[in-house]
């Protein structure tokens, strides 16, 4: 199955985050760091390591919300 690459960019734009809000999530391990090189300085994430990351933090806001 082929995936999509997603840069810092889209991610906050499918997130609807800020970048400094990304790299802060990164930096407090909330949210994955890129998992794949795209060049060799560029790295992505895919798509299915984005729908992992969006799934935890929807059921983290429902935990927290109950």
């Amino acid at each position: 199955m082929l995936q999509k690459f997603y840069r810092a960019k889209a991610v906050c734009e499918r997130l609807s985050v800020s970048k400094s809000w990304l790299y802060d999530a990164m930096a407090n391990d909330k949210f994955p760091r890129p998992n794949v090189n795209i060049g060799k300085r560029s790295r992505a994430w895919t798509e299915d390591v984005i729908e992992k990351a969006q799934a935890d933090m929807i059921a983290a806001a429902t935990t927290e919300a109950e």
